[in-house]
């Protein structure tokens, strides 16, 4: 079977500068024509699929339909087909940012900026029903956007028309039962199996005119079985429920374009965004004057001082998991550390939402029968909008796993938990075994190059860990266990203290971007926990980078106390390397979105039950 290509190296005619995003589907690269010079997004995908004859055929007709899309708002398609044994498209790359991270970013949008990028996707969508071709797969991550040139408002282009899983769907490789898509925004038609055409992209749409406006998915559940049964059978909560302000008009709007009955949907996805700008006594969908949605990052004029234990008066805005605040949330002047704990109190009263865990055979089988004999049968085949892997998940009611390709990330089948280091009873309960178990990881007391020594003598507990080789090759992390909050920040300022010794790091809110014209080195940002409504997002902890010889580093922290205590956590100290030294590190920020679709962030309680205080 064919090997994936290597950053560096030269595939179907294009150089390969870097990799984008992975999933156990494809890889993304941002690609170079060696003669032309232009980039491109180049897309491989994985070898098992391009081995099966009929998919190879279907992909090459699918993408040639595709590429026949002429209009502004879908992401042009240079060039697809078989290379050395893989299936290959390239298209335009955009540099911009998906509408996922601006969503993680942002929490939400406002009308005006909701209605002017999903009116852009909405025509898109309309272009490509025109010539019988539909999405499958609408979602925030495959709505890209650009910022506008010269005061225009921002671009949006519709990427990835569902041809890796319509090519699927048509050639044997779901078998009966299962369907493909991404659960949390799929129309209930291509569940069940029936006739799917444009009005399931019009669901798909709404659901995520849903997500812009309230900033969560319309169906928060803990299992996706869950999902799927409240799309085939729930009404879509009232926008106007969660956010008074916006109105009931865009109630109506929402569910119109949800409606369980495809026959009740708009007949145009234009005819749905229209609908949404009357609700909201805007024009109507076409581009309109809005502030951008891009981050400019300015420059800052006061770097943030090292960061402590902030004071419980702190209370961080509402922005999603594992992401950067803006420069304005930069890490706050120091304070002094919280008071020991003498005692052991009660949980406090921020919880994070409930989060998918994995289904034991107990679960799953629990699960089944609870949700009836509706969902007795599923099985299905789908992706969430985090740029994690496909997962396989069965719902049949003797606890069975579903056969097919298995996962690397997000819900799915129970991953044993062999092959634990020898001393980490503790991090064992904070650390999903994907990262800790299946011997990757090894007790150490030994320090990466670029992090001083000393960090590791009043750890508790240390190891030293390999990431999983399919996805991160490049990557080794030490996680580090600390016996309370003071000496976790102590260790963690001195990293960066020795760091800024060097004069090649500097503290600043700008940070951990790979790119061109980003900022690496640097920090210390924060990362927040999700908002939980009516709750705001609690501080998780700090983040920093800097390119250290002979490789770059990024390390974080995660809290146990951020001002309340939080008897669920362990402080953790993670120290990430990558061998990749020749461009910028994107690898590692690829790492580290990767940890954010874990089970539960490291340090976290797997089960979410209180942890017994550590002892140095």
């Amino acid at each position: 079977m064919p090997a994936e290509p290597m950053v560096g190296t030269e595939f179907a005619g294009y150089r390969l500068n870097a990799v984008i995003s992975r999933t156990n589907m494809s890889v993304v690269y941002t690609a170079e024509h060696p003669r032309l010079g232009h980039a491109v997004a180049l897309k491989v995908l994985a070898p098992d699929l391009a081995s099966n004859d009929r998919f190879r055929e279907r992909f090459v007709s699918e993408s040639r339909m595709a590429a026949g899309i002429r209009h502004p708002n879908v992401i042009p398609i240079y060039d697809a087909g078989p290379s050395d044994g893989l299936l290959y498209i390239a298209m335009l790359y955009v540099a911009g940012a998906d509408l996922r991270a601006i969503l993680k970013e942002r929490g939400r949008l406002s009308p005006d900026q909701a209605v002017l990028l999903l009116g852009q996707a909405g025509r898109g969508l309309d272009a490509a029903h025109r010539q019988s071709l539909v999405h499958r797969d609408v979602k925030p991550g495959n709505i890209l956007v650009e910022r506008g040139e010269d005061q225009d408002p921002d671009h949006v282009y519709l990427s990835d028309f569902g041809i890796t899983k319509r090519a699927l769907t048509h050639t044997g490789l779901t078998s009966t039962g299962q369907f493909v898509g991404t659960v949390d925004y799929i129309a209930p038609e291509q569940i069940a199996g029936g006739h799917v055409d444009a009005r399931a992209d019009i669901y798909s749409l709404g659901c995520v005119l849903y997500e812009c406006l309230v900033g969560s998915v319309p169906f928060v559940k803990e299992y996706d079985q869950a999902i799927v049964y409240s799309h085939q059978h729930d009404a879509t909560p009232r926008v106007s429920q969660l956010r008074p302000e916006l109105g009931e008009a865009i109630d109506q709007v929402i569910a119109r374009a949800t409606a369980k009955n495809p026959d009740d949907r708009y007949p145009s996805c234009r005819a749905m965004m229209d609908a949404a700008a009357e609700a909201f006594g805007l024009a109507d969908s076409r581009p309109i004057r809005v502030a951008t949605v891009i981050s400019d990052h300015p420059a800052q004029t006061a770097p943030p001082a090292y960061p402590s234990t902030p004071p419980p008066s702190t209370a961080p805005p509402a922005y999603a998991p594992w992401q950067t605040p803006p420069e304005s949330q930069a890490a706050a002047t120091p304070v002094p550390p919280p008071p020991a704990q003498s005692g052991w109190p009660g949980p406090p009263s921020w919880q994070p939402p409930p989060r998918r865990g994995w289904l034991t055979p107990a679960l799953t089988a629990l699960v089944a029968l609870a949700l009836g004999a509706a969902l007795a049968s599923v099985v299905f085949l789908a992706t969430r909008d985090n740029g994690g892997a496909t997962t396989v998940v069965s719902t049949l009611a003797d606890g069975g796993t579903a056969t097919g390709q298995g996962t690397t990330g997000g819900t799915g089948a129970t991953v044993s938990a062999k092959g634990f280091p020898a001393n980490s009873g503790a991090l064992q309960r904070v650390m999903d075994p994907r990262v800790l178990g299946h011997d990757q990881c090894e007790d150490t007391r030994s320090t990466l190059p670029g992090v001083p020594a000393s960090i590791s003598i009043p750890a508790v507990e240390m190891v030293r860990c390999h990431a999983p080789v399919k996805q991160f090759p490049t990557i080794t992390y030490d996680v580090l266990l600390y016996a309370d909050t003071p000496t976790l920040m102590r260790e963690f300022n001195s990293i960066l203290k020795a760091w800024q010794t060097t004069g090649d790091w500097i503290r600043t809110n700008r940070a951990c971007a790979a790119g061109t014209g980003k900022v690496f080195s640097g920090g210390p940002v924060k990362w927040l926990h999700p908002a939980n409504p009516p709750k705001p997002a609690a501080l998780a902890g700090y983040r920093a980078c800097y390119n250290a010889s002979p490789a770059p580093l990024m390390v974080w922290t995660h809290m146990r106390n951020n001002g309340e205590l939080q008897p669920d956590h362990y402080d953790t100290l993670v120290v990430a390397t990558t061998s990749n030294s020749g461009t910028l590190p994107s690898d590692l920020r690829d790492f580290w979105r990767y940890v954010g679709t874990l089970r539960t962030p490291i340090g976290k309680s797997l089960d979410s039950s209180d942890l017994p205080p550590l002892q140095a």
